[in-house]
């Protein structure tokens, strides 16, 4: 299920992209509000992936199949996301 990003919970894609500095802390743009939660849906998946839209237009299925695509097609099943 995809659905709207709690407040507080950072972008993983800008996490990783941005990463900690030598300190260890968060770099700012890390810490980038996420806009969009997919919810797991396979058993051996244990987390939650969260994605801020400029990292959503970007993130693709064997590069065909944007995070877009994925969502118009689940909406029939899921409903509107107004995206």
């Amino acid at each position: 299920m995809i659905r709207k990003a709690s407040p507080g919970i950072w972008c993983d894609y800008c996490k990783i992209t941005h990463g900690k500095d030598k300190s260890g802390q968060w770099r700012e743009k890390a810490k980038t509000q996420a806009d969009w939660t997919i919810e797991k849906t396979l058993q051996k998946s244990n987390v939650d992936r969260h994605l801020c839209s400029a990292c959503a237009y970007g993130v693709s299925y064997d590069g065909k199949f944007t995070i877009w695509d994925q969502v118009k097609s689940i909406q029939p099943i899921q409903g509107s996301l107004n995206v």
